[in-house]
C-alpha cells in the first residue's frame, strides 16, 4: 500500500467507512483478534459458573482485559466472572457495560444508557468526568433513555468539550485502608488481606474550553475482587502548585486595568512547548472519532507550499525544536502567517496540491521532527506533538492519512479534530472570593442509569426516596449501593429528565450532603478523596428463603440506615423487604471489606473501676472464659487522664488481667453531646454551642494523643466510644482542619475515619454506635431501642432475641452488640435486671445461650459474672460451648421462625467451607412444652439434593438424613417450659467444599 496516492475526494460515508474498515482490519491483523463482544468473552466464563458464589468460593481472577462491545464499540472490561464493568477508551472514557452474570439467564446488562463517569462543581459549574455521548446525529439516539446498540453503530460517540478528558489509565493490586490480622480474637485464619483483586485508577484532565481549571486532575478508582459480585469506587481530586500565581491568580489571566480580571489571548509558544503544556493550549489538534459533518475535522493539503490547513487556520507547531526529548513541542492551529516555518509541513512522498499519500509521516520543515500522537497513545483525547522521528515502522502513531477532508492516525482510527481552536463557551465566573481561588462545591461519585429490576423501589416511590438523607439502599432491586460514611453522603434515585411514554427510567447518583461549600481544591499531596462508594450486584437466586420486612437498623432506631427508605414518624423510619438471599450478599460484602468484624470476643461490662472489684471480676472471668472486660460507662474509668499515678494504677490493674489472659478496654464518651472546652466545641451559625464537639478541630488532635498515649503507658487494648461524630455542622472558620460550615462535615467525618484507623492500627479492638466497619471499628450496636432492657425480663429476653433475629439480616453476628442488664439499666429495677442470678438462673441462662448461640456478644453489664457456684458452672457451661462451635455460631444466620413470645423459634447458622457447616437453635419462650416439625433448609451449609446430612441433637450420636430436591431434611424440635435446644449437622458421603 505504501507507495499509492489518492486524490482528495469530497467526503463521503462510503469513502471514510471504507478506510476505517480497512484500517480496522489492519489493526486486528497486527495486534491479534477482537472479540465481537464483551458478552461473548464472558458468556463462557457464564457458562462454567455451575456454582452459587454464596455458597462456594470462586476463584475467578480479576482482570483488565481489552474488549469490544456491541456497536463495534472497543474498549477495556474489568471483570472477575461474577460482574463486568466495560469502559469505552474512544472517544473518552465511560462505563459503555456494566454487567451480571449471576443470573440463570445469562449476562444481564445494569446500565441503559450513558452517564458521566462522575460530575465535578467547581466554583458552582458542574463538569463531566468522561463526557462520553452518544452522536446525535441519529433520530434514534436523540433524547431517548436508552443506548440502542444499532444506532450507536451508525452515529458513534462523541465527547462533550466542557467535560473533563481521559488521560490514562493504571493498574495495581489493591491496597488494606487499615491493618487487621486474621485469626485475631477467633476470626478466619484462611482469609487475605487485602482481598485478592484489582484496582483501577482512570486520570482525567481538564477539559480544552476551561482554562480556569487548568491546573486540575481528577482520578477516579474502582476495586473489584475475587469471588464476589462487588466493585467498588471513589474519585479524587486535586491542583497543582502552579495553579494560583504569585498574584493569587490562574496563569490565564492577568490583572484589567481597573485591578479585575481579563483573559489573555492565549498562551506564548513557550508555555504549549512539551508534554504538559499541550492540553492547556488553545487550538490543540487531538485525535476525535470521525464526524462527517464536524468542520473541526476538515484539512486541506498543500503540497507545494507545505500548508496544511482547517478552518481558515493553519497547522503550527509551536514551541518546536529538536532537543532529543520525547516531545519537542505541540502541534496547534493558529492564524496563517506566510514564511511561518513552524506552518510547513513535508508529508513524506505526498505529490502536488490536494495530494498526500495514504499513511506516511508529517515532518516538520522547521527541524527533523514528525507529527505524533502523545505518549503513542490511541484513544480519543490525545493531543498531537512534535517528536523525534522513528519511521513508522517504529513508531506506528506517525502514520497519516488525509481521506475525504479528514486526517486518519492508522494506530486508533480516530480524526485529527481542531477542538478548541474556536471561541467556546466558558464557565461562569467564579464566586466572591480570594482571586483566582477554586473552590470544590460537589461530587457526584457515581451516576448510572440502570435498567429497571436494578433500582430500589416502584417507579411511582422514586419521587419521594432520598429524604431523610438515606446512605444504602437494598429493597427489591439487584443493585446494592452503600456508601462508606453514615453522614455527610447520600445515595439518591429519581427519573430521567426527560421521560419516555411508558418507559421505566430510574438514574442513581450518590453524592455529598451537605455539599462543600468552600472547599478549596487541595494539592495533588493533600488530594481531595471522596466517600467510597460500595455497589453489590444482586441475584433472584436459586434460594430466597426468608423474606423480611425492614426498619431502621441504626442503635437508637434512629434515621434511614438501610432502605428504600421514607422517613416516618419521630425517630422510626419505614423500609422495604429484604430476602435472605440479599441479606447474606450484603453480610458477606460486609465481610470482605471489614474483615475486622468477624472478631468475636466474649466481654463483661464492668461497672466499677475500683481495683477491689475488677480483680474480683478477672477472676469471675478466668473461671467461665470470659477473655475481654471493658470498663463500662458510669463505672468511673478516666481514659483521658495524664494523672501520672492514677496511670500507674491502671497500668498495675491491666497486667493483672493480662497474666489471666484477659484483654481491658475502657468506654469514653468522645464527641456527641460534649463540650470539650478549649474553644474546641462545634459552633452554629450565630455562634452558639453546636451539637458536640467538632471533629475538625484540635480536639481530634488533642483526644487522639491523650488516647494513644494512655493505652501505650497502661495496656490496654480496646476503646469503646460513645458519640462518635453524628453528622452536625460546625460554622468556626478557625478551627484547624476545617475552613468553615462547607466542609465540616467532611473533615469531620474524615477526623473520626482516621481517629479508628489509628487505633486499628495498633491492633485495637473498637466499639462504636454508629457504623464506622470500613474505617476499622469491629461493632456497632446491632439495633435495638434501650429503653427494651427496662421491661420485665420474659418480655425483654422474647423482644431481644426478635431484634438478633430481624438484625442479623444485614449485619453478620460479629458486627454487633446487644445488652444483659445484670445490674439496673435506665428502669425497670428488680424486675428487669438479672442480679441476683441464683435467684434468675432460668432467664440468665436464656440470655447467655440466645447470644452466644447467635454469635451476637453482648454487653454483660454488672459488678461480677456470678454470684453462686452453681450460675458459676453454668455460665461456663455455655461459654465453653461457644468455644467449641465458634466458627460456625460467627457465621451467617438463616433465619427460621421469628420469635413471638407464643411459639418455639429459631435461627440456623451455616457454613459451607467448615467441618461442621450447619447449628440450629431453637427456643421455647412459653411456660408449657411445645413440639414443633420444620424442614430443616441446609441450602447455604452447601447440601446439594442426595447428600446425606449427620444431624446430632446436642451431645447425642448423629442421625443420617437424606437431602431432598430443596437441599432440606425434616426436623422435629420438643422443648419443655422455658428451654432451648441445638442441633449440629455434619456432611455424610460428600466432602465439603
Amino acid at each position: 500500500m505504501r507507495g499509492r496516492c489518492i486524490s482528495r475526494i469530497q467526503p463521503s460515508v462510503l469513502g471514510l467507512t471504507a478506510l476505517i474498515t480497512l484500517f480496522t482490519a489492519q489493526y486486528v491483523a497486527g495486534r491479534g483478534p477482537v472479540s465481537d463482544s464483551i458478552n461473548d468473552v464472558n458468556r463462557a466464563r457464564v457458562d462454567t459458573l455451575t456454582r452459587d458464589w454464596l455458597v462456594r468460593r470462586p476463584t475467578t481472577p480479576v482482570t483488565l482485559q481489552p474488549a469490544t462491545f456491541a456497536a463495534g464499540i472497543t474498549g477495556v472490561s474489568l471483570s472477575n466472572g461474577l460482574i463486568s464493568r466495560g469502559f469505552t477508551l474512544s472517544p473518552g472514557w465511560a462505563t459503555f457495560e456494566f454487567v451480571s452474570y449471576l443470573g440463570e439467564v445469562g449476562a444481564e446488562q445494569i446500565v441503559r444508557s450513558l452517564q458521566p463517569e462522575a460530575i465535578v462543581t467547581i466554583n458552582g459549574v458542574d463538569y463531566s468526568i468522561g463526557g462520553v455521548m452518544a452522536a446525535e446525529t441519529s433520530p434514534t439516539l436523540s433524547s431517548t433513555p436508552f443506548l440502542n446498540r444499532t444506532a450507536v453503530a451508525e452515529a458513534g460517540l462523541k465527547v462533550d468539550l466542557t467535560a473533563f478528558v481521559y488521560r490514562n489509565h493504571t493498574t495495581s493490586l489493591p491496597k488494606a485502608p487499615f491493618p487487621w490480622i486474621p485469626g485475631e480474637r477467633g476470626s478466619p485464619t484462611d482469609e487475605a488481606w487485602p482481598r485478592p483483586g484489582l484496582h483501577l485508577a482512570v486520570e482525567f484532565g481538564p477539559p480544552p474550553t476551561a482554562a480556569i481549571v487548568a491546573n486540575v486532575t481528577v482520578r477516579v478508582h474502582y476495586e473489584m475482587y475475587v469471588g464476589h459480585p462487588v466493585l467498588v469506587k471513589w474519585v479524587e481530586v486535586f491542583g497543582a502548585a502552579a495553579s494560583v500565581s504569585s498574584e493569587g491568580l490562574p496563569p490565564s489571566f492577568e490583572r484589567g486595568p481597573n485591578g479585575g480580571s481579563s483573559a489573555r489571548s492565549g498562551p506564548t509558544p513557550q508555555q504549549c512547548a512539551g508534554t504538559n503544556g499541550c492540553a492547556q493550549c488553545p487550538g490543540t489538534v487531538t485525535q476525535q472519532p470521525c464526524a462527517l459533518s464536524d468542520s473541526t475535522q476538515v484539512w486541506e493539503y498543500n503540497g507545494t507550499s507545505g500548508a496544511i490547513t482547517a478552518n481558515g487556520q493553519c497547522l503550527s507547531g509551536l514551541g518546536a525544536q529538536d532537543n532529543g526529548t520525547d516531545s519537542a513541542g505541540c502541534v496547534h492551529v493558529a492564524p496563517c502567517v506566510a514564511g511561518d516555518p513552524a506552518q510547513r509541513w513535508v508529508w513524506q512522498g505526498s505529490g502536488t496540491n490536494g495530494s498526500a499519500p495514504l499513511v506516511a509521516p508529517i515532518v516538520a520543515k522547521s527541524g527533523p521532527l514528525c507529527v505524533g500522537v502523545t505518549a503513542d497513545r490511541a484513544d480519543a483525547g490525545a493531543w498531537w506533538n512534535l517528536v523525534p522521528c522513528a519511521g513508522a515502522s517504529a513508531n506506528p502513531s506517525e502514520e497519516f492519512v488525509l481521506v475525504g477532508g479528514h486526517i486518519l492516525n492508522s494506530k486508533s482510527i480516530l480524526c485529527a479534530s481542531t477542538i478548541g481552536s474556536a471561541p467556546s463557551p466558558q464557565p461562569s465566573p467564579p464566586p466572591p472570593g480570594p482571586p483566582g481561588a477554586l473552590y470544590l462545591t460537589q461530587v457526584v461519585v457515581e451516576t448510572l442509569a440502570v435498567n429497571g429490576p436494578y433500582a430500589p423501589l416502584p417507579s411511582y416511590a422514586y419521587p419521594t426516596y432520598g429524604a431523610g438523607a438515606p446512605r444504602t439502599n437494598t429493597g427489591s432491586g439487584k443493585l446494592h449501593v452503600e456508601l462508606e460514611f453514615e453522614y455527610g453522603d447520600r445515595v439518591d434515585w429519581h427519573f430521567d429528565a426527560t421521560p419516555q411514554p411508558g418507559a421505566v427510567q430510574p438514574v442513581l447518583t450518590t453524592r455529598f450532603d451537605p455539599v462543600l461549600d468552600d472547599m478549596p481544591i487541595p494539592s495533588e499531596d493533600d488530594a481531595f478523596v471522596t466517600f467510597r462508594v460500595f455497589e453489590l450486584i444482586l441475584d433472584d437466586g436459586p434460594e430466597q428463603g426468608y423474606v423480611h420486612s425492614l426498619n431502621a437498623s441504626s442503635e437508637n432506631e434512629g434515621g434511614c440506615s438501610l432502605g428504600p427508605c421514607v422517613p416516618g414518624t419521630g425517630s422510626q423510619s419505614e423500609q422495604g423487604v429484604l430476602t435472605e438471599r440479599s441479606g447474606l450478599a450484603r453480610r458477606k460484602m460486609i465481610r470482605l471489606l471489614a474483615p475486622q468484624t468477624q472478631e468475636s470476643p466474649v466481654f463483661f461490662h464492668l461497672t466499677s473501676s475500683e481495683p477491689a472489684v475488677f480483680e474480683s471480676a478477672i477472676e469471675q472471668m478466668q473461671v467461665t472464659g470470659f477473655d475481654m472486660v471493658i470498663f463500662s460507662f458510669g463505672s468511673g474509668f478516666q481514659l483521658e487522664s495524664d494523672d501520672p499515678a492514677y496511670i500507674a494504677a491502671v497500668a498495675k490493674m491491666v497486667a493483672t488481667a493480662h497474666k489471666a489472659g484477659i484483654e481491658v478496654g475502657a468506654y469514653d464518651l468522645i464527641g456527641w453531646t460534649r463540650d470539650p472546652g478549649r474553644g474546641w466545641m462545634a459552633t452554629t451559625p450565630t455562634g452558639g454551642n453546636g451539637a458536640g464537639a467538632c471533629w475538625a478541630s484540635g480536639w481530634r488532635d488533642f483526644l487522639g494523643g491523650q488516647v494513644e498515649t494512655f493505652m501505650n503507658a497502661t495496656g490496654l487494648s480496646m476503646v469503646e466510644t460513645d458519640g462518635p461524630y453524628a453528622g452536625y455542622s460546625c460554622s468556626n472558620t478557625s478551627h484547624v482542619h476545617h475552613h468553615g460550615a462547607g466542609d465540616s462535615v467532611y473533615r469531620q467525618v474524615q477526623g473520626q475515619a482516621d481517629f479508628y484507623r489509628r487505633l486499628r492500627g495498633r491492633g485495637a479492638y473498637i466499639n462504636a454506635p454508629d457504623m464506622y466497619f470500613w474505617a476499622g471499628a469491629n461493632k456497632q450496636g446491632i439495633g435495638y431501642n434501650e429503653n427494651q432492657f427496662s421491661l420485665p425480663r420474659a418480655e425483654q429476653l422474647v423482644i431481644t432475641r426478635a431484634t438478633l433475629f430481624d438484625k442479623t439480616f444485614v449485619t453478620p453476628p460479629t458486627a454487633g452488640w446487644s445488652f444483659v442488664p445484670l445490674v439496673a439499666y435506665h428502669a425497670g429495677g428488680d424486675a428487669a435486671s438479672f442480679w441476683p442470678p441464683s435467684k434468675k438462673m432460668k432467664d440468665y441462662e436464656t440470655a447467655l445461650s440466645m447470644h452466644l448461640g447467635a454469635g451476637v456478644a453482648a454487653c454483660y453489664r454488672g459488678a461480677g459474672l456470678y454470684d453462686t457456684p452453681e450460675v458459676a458452672a453454668m455460665v461456663k457451661k455455655w461459654v465453653s460451648w461457644f468455644r467449641a462451635h465458634q466458627p460456625i455460631l460467627t457465621s451467617d444466620i438463616i433465619h427460621l421462625r421469628r420469635p413471638d413470645g407464643q411459639s418455639i423459634d429459631g435461627f440456623l447458622h451455616a457454613n459451607p467451607k467448615l467441618d461442621e457447616p450447619a447449628l440450629a437453635m431453637f427456643f421455647n419462650p412459653t411456660a408449657q412444652p411445645l413440639n414443633l416439625t420444620l424442614q430443616l433448609p441446609l441450602y447455604y451449609a452447601g447440601f446439594a439434593p442426595g447428600d446425606t446430612a449427620m444431624v446430632a441433637h446436642e451431645t447425642t450420636p448423629a442421625t443420617p438424613l437424606a437431602v431432598s430436591g430443596r437441599s432440606r431434611v425434616p426436623l422435629t424440635v420438643s422443648l419443655g417450659a422455658k428451654e432451648q435446644t441445638w442441633f449440629v449437622v455434619k456432611k455424610g458421603g460428600r466432602p465439603n467444599p
